[in-house]
């Protein structure tokens, strides 16, 4: 018998095999699916419409007076973080002579979790569940405000604008969340979160507005903030 004359079996084509590479291809796929979906929202630090200036009332008669006059500058980063990442702030703007103080919240649904856990609730909370609040350190609180709101996949946005803002009295300027379940401005401990997003040494940085962002019309969907006892403890949907 001569071995040298039997030829080697060919590995031929099999259902198994097609499987196999059929089922890494969609396992790839889904990778770098979710990859790059997790990149995209991670890098949506707003919207559209929490991205444009409001325009509330005041705004509004200051323009319609004197357009010349309105001056806007932005926050020297284009975003800043908290530190365990729950809250992000971006477009900060500061617009003279009104001392409005304007800027856009992003935030997690997880975030609702994180306080159900923190609170002791039966349930999540659902609707506004926070309510924001500005701090300096010259010992001015402002607490009343105007938002609008957004929301894409899994991030909350709210933009805000604060009236009446005396930033030339301060060298810094927090932002405060609170849980609406539970404010209470006389407690350090009460803000589920801060931020600092004004620093007097840093400044703040010219900024030229869009298209349509300067206007003699209010913004469509604007909300007056609730007044809060201090301190205040209510029910929510999640406690009923």
């Amino acid at each position: 018998m001569n071995y040298y004359d039997a030829e080697p079996k060919k590995k031929g084509f099999s259902i198994g095999k097609l499987f196999k590479w059929l089922l890494a291809l969609l396992t790839f796929s889904i990778y770098l699916l979710l990859t790059l979906r997790a990149c995209a929202l991670d890098g949506l630090k707003d919207t559209a419409k929490t991205r444009a200036l409001l325009r509330n009332e005041k705004f509004v008669a200051a323009y319609s007076t004197s357009p010349e006059s309105i001056k806007v500058e932005a926050g020297i980063d284009n975003s800043i973080t908290t530190r365990d990442g729950r809250i992000t702030v971006t477009n900060i703007r500061w617009i003279e002579p009104i001392d409005q103080f304007q800027l856009t919240v992003r935030y997690n649904n997880s975030l609702a979790r994180v306080i159900m856990d923190d609170f002791s609730l039966k349930n999540e909370p659902v609707g506004e569940y926070l309510t924001f609040a500005l701090r300096d350190d010259a010992g001015n609180l402002y607490t009343a405000f105007e938002y609008i709101t957004d929301s894409v996949f899994v991030y909350n946005f709210r933009r805000l604008v604060f009236d009446d803002v005396r930033l030339e009295d301060c060298n810094f300027l927090r932002l405060e969340v609170y849980y609406t379940g539970y404010v209470n401005y006389n407690s350090s401990s009460a803000p589920i979160n801060s931020i600092t997003i004004y620093n007097k040494e840093q400044g703040l940085k010219p900024y030229n507005p869009k298209k349509g962002e300067l206007s003699a019309t209010t913004t469509t969907g604007l909300t007056k903030s609730r007044v809060w006892a201090n301190p205040a403890s209510v029910e929510t949907e999640s406690d009923q």
